[in-house]
């Protein structure tokens, strides 16, 4: 059975490679191959280097050992193993990497009792976190700020395309779809944080990030008025598009959450997902929350001297990955 801690299964994995590919790729056996990521065999320097080569990362990577992802959000059943190491693997050399740039950090989540009512706990985290009323203006950064790391990944694999690794010592991190809106990646992300904070079911973190995103005190579902027209009625189509823009949540999530709440009934529920299912409201947005914590960081470190190549091979990454897989997305 492979080591999770195994450096070279990670960096395998994560490429992904197969292991008699990277047996042809780099002339050392499958099954000293097999034996090193089971921890059985001690490379020699030779095989090491070869190895390293082959996977395209510096030989010093293999003397260190990764600690698994510690992931509390449910992945999809349909999802193949292959896809779920992969992610695991990907999650786990981020977590390394990161850390070799920032330290290990620390985090921590409001504390709150066990069971208890999710919107009830989004309040407590706005409140903790003093976030104040109306729309969070931005997701990442309100995040970032508190300790996680975001990344920019392609995770299309994953439905919510967003997915993290919450450890009990050390900073989380967090992998955002690369291709997703910037309503649904605000989404996903409350609902990410929302199984961190609950340790519940997917239902719960729903609600969690709901009531995070939108408290429903605070949001008119009444429809308005047209040309100055004084007007109240049903939620419309019209005023979920607004909703969407002015507490940018995607309209699905919108319609459900008012549905939850009791401020429209089952048969306008399901007129409006009808709707918003053909019709559609949510476009692809050309930037805006991206992370930055990294990125701010690496610029920090140029400040004194030294350069972004620099600064990956110190992390122990090819400069050509560092830029694709850690600084994309940022302004950096």
């Amino acid at each position: 059975m492979r080591d999770a801690n195994s450096m070279l299964w990670n960096i395998r994995v994560s490429q992904p490679m197969g292991q008699v590919e990277l047996a042809e790729r780099s002339g050392v056996s499958q099954a000293v191959i097999s034996g090193i990521e089971r921890g059985r065999v001690t490379p020699s320097a030779e095989q090491k280097t070869a190895l390293a080569t082959a996977l395209r990362v510096p030989p010093a990577l293999l003397d260190h050992r990764p600690v698994p992802p510690r992931v509390l959000a449910p992945l999809q059943r349909s999802l193949p193993a292959h896809a779920r190491n992969r992610l695991n693997a990907s999650l786990a050399l981020g977590d390394f990497h990161v850390g070799r740039i920032l330290g290990a950090g620390t985090f921590e989540l409001p504390r709150v009792e066990r069971q208890a009512d999710p919107r009830q706990v989004a309040g407590l985290v706005r409140l903790a976190w003093r976030i104040g009323d109306g729309p969070i203006p931005d997701m990442v950064e309100l995040l970032e700020e508190r300790g996680v790391v975001c990344l920019m990944r392609d995770t299309q694999a994953i439905r919510r395309g967003v997915i993290g690794s919450w450890p009990r010592d050390h900073r989380p991190l967090v992998f955002l779809g690369a291709r997703a809106t910037r309503r649904a990646r605000r989404w996903s992300l409350a609902v990410e944080l929302g199984f961190a904070m609950m340790h519940s079911d997917e239902r719960t973190a729903e609600a969690f990030a709901a009531e995070l995103l939108m408290p429903h005190q605070d949001v008119d579902w009444q429809s308005r008025g047209l040309l100055g027209v004084e007007h109240r009625g049903p939620l419309s189509l019209l005023r979920v598009a607004e909703l969407e823009t002015e507490w940018g949540v995607p309209a699905e999530v919108l319609v459900k959450y008012a549905r939850r709440i009791g401020a429209i009934n089952a048969t306008r529920h399901r007129e409006l997902i009808s709707a918003v299912h053909f019709i559609g409201t949510d476009t692809p947005d050309a930037r805006g929350e991206q992370p930055q914590t990294l990125a701010r960081a690496v610029g920090a470190l140029v400040a004194e001297g030294r350069s972004r190549d620099q600064v990956a091979r110190d992390a122990l990454l090819d400069p050509a990955t560092f830029r694709a897989d850690y600084l994309a997305g940022s302004s950096s």
